[in-house]
């Protein structure tokens, strides 16, 4: 499913956070994408990445994932109240091989201040779905929620749905 997320035209080679990121020799399109959804926004949601594979080679898209959960408790649109965003930036990425998201994540995370100031400057909490809080509080000060990664939503749903509900204070 294509998101309308929010397509930056910056090429990874002149962001200069990217410019030690692992991730970008796994990015395809050179590119970064921001998030979707509500920019007057108190409350961003920030997933792990976009997509996972499971070993079953099954694609699952994490923001997919969240607006399904949603969905399922409000009967509404997750864009139309918040605003959705993923760490890393990098869309087209393949992590079969490899664990660097975390190390990948704080280069990032620099990236996310920046859509923070400029796009959705009004937010007040960051809900953090399967992301560890340290990344984020050693460079941004901000009320954060943690809860669990989007991809257990498919194991257990009534727990990663009871979450959301709680974090977001439906």
């Amino acid at each position: 499913m294509e998101h309308n997320l929010i397509k930056s035209k910056m090429d990874i080679k002149f962001i200069h956070y990217c410019n030690d990121c692992p991730l970008r020799l796994n990015n395809k399109h050179n590119k970064i994408n921001l998030g979707k959804g509500f920019t007057f926004t108190k409350t961003m949601i920030v997933v792990p990445y976009h997509k996972i594979n499971d070993a079953n080679n099954t694609t699952y898209d994490l923001i997919d994932i969240v607006e399904k959960a949603y969905n399922k408790i409000t009967n509404g649109n997750l864009t139309d109240n918040y605003y959705i965003t993923a760490l890393p930036k990098c869309y087209d990425i393949s992590l079969k091989d490899y664990d660097i998201i975390e190390s990948a994540s704080i280069n990032c995370v620099k990236i996310l201040i920046n859509e923070l100031i400029t796009i959705c400057a009004n937010v007040e909490n960051l809900v953090l779905c399967g992301i560890k809080e340290e990344i984020i509080e050693h460079y941004l000060k901000i009320n954060t929620i943690t809860i669990s990664h989007p991809y257990t939503y498919n194991n257990n749903p009534d727990k990663f749905e009871k979450e959301l509900k709680n974090a977001l204070n439906l």
